[in-house]
């Protein structure tokens, strides 16, 4: 009788409220954090009214790291994991290529195709589209705007004996810009500017209970000057100087150099 009377109170009670309804494990801490990629910034278009151009960039990253501090969104943060109070390091290539490929589909359209090399362990796809919405016989102006796809690498430590997870795969974000460019022909050199927006995923985790990621937005201004030596080439001479916001304790801003070599394809002004 007593068996009965155990098997009955055993059978009004609901399992799942005694033993948890199962289901991912929840995210452990965040102790310390690095990364290995090159802040995003594609080659600049500078075609005039339906030219197409190839571009090959050579970069050169004047802070090769960035440590601060950073959360993860969706989980805790360990405050031993902290030197000096920063738990990230961000890891720049010294140097890149960039190639692209800017095919016009109108006089005011074009695709821009790009491929980032850091090198073997980093590079990017990109695609997009630009609009010109200001043109006269020598001064225009675009606004483009596409995304990119990229292999990242995100090492999250959850403590001090080195134990974690890497994040490592492709990814991708949006970007948008509005660019500034002129055309003198009697001119030695022609300046361009562009103020442009790029949204930089870290990482982004599903298998804990919650997700778990981190992101920053990124705003870049590129001046810079062309020079036509003759032909349909253009020799441009720039620099990126970003604003990274995101990263508490590091540096907000950060200048990449370039050197941009252009050939332009069926250059004909109506």
């Amino acid at each position: 009788m007593k068996t009965l009377i155990i098997v009955l109170l055993a059978g009004s009670f609901n399992h799942q409220e005694i033993f948890g309804y199962g289901g991912p494990p929840p995210p452990p801490p965040f102790y310390y954090a690095e990364t290995f990629r090159s802040i995003y910034q594609h080659p600049v278009n500078t075609t005039f009214d339906g030219e197409s151009a190839l571009f090959a960039q050579l970069t050169y990253t004047t802070v090769t790291e960035i440590e601060g501090k950073i959360d993860l969104e969706g989980t805790s943060t360990d405050v031993n994991g902290t030197i000096d109070g920063k738990n990230f390091k961000w890891e720049l290539p010294e140097s890149g290529l960039r190639l692209g490929f800017a095919p016009a589909l109108s006089r005011d359209v074009s695709l821009l195709l790009m491929l980032m090399i850091d090198n073997p362990r980093g590079f990017a796809l990109g695609t997009g589209c630009d609009f010109t919405i200001s043109r006269t016989e020598n001064h225009n102006t675009r606004l483009g705007f596409g995304a990119y796809f990229y292999k990242k690498e995100f090492f999250w430590t959850f403590s001090s004996d080195g134990s974690g997870i890497s994040d490592v795969g492709w990814e991708f974000d949006p970007y948008i810009h509005l660019t500034y460019s002129s055309s003198f022909d009697d001119w030695i050199v022609n300046p361009f500017i562009r103020l442009s927006y790029s949204r930089q995923t870290f990482m982004d985790v599903k298998e804990y209970s919650t997700n778990v990621s981190s992101s920053i937005n990124v705003y870049t201004l590129t001046p810079g000057l062309s020079y036509k030596p003759g032909g349909n080439v253009v020799i441009s001479l720039g620099s990126y100087v970003s604003y990274v916001p995101g990263i508490e304790l590091a540096g907000n801003y950060h200048i990449t150099p370039f050197l941009q070599m252009s050939l332009l394809i069926n250059r004909k002004k109506e």
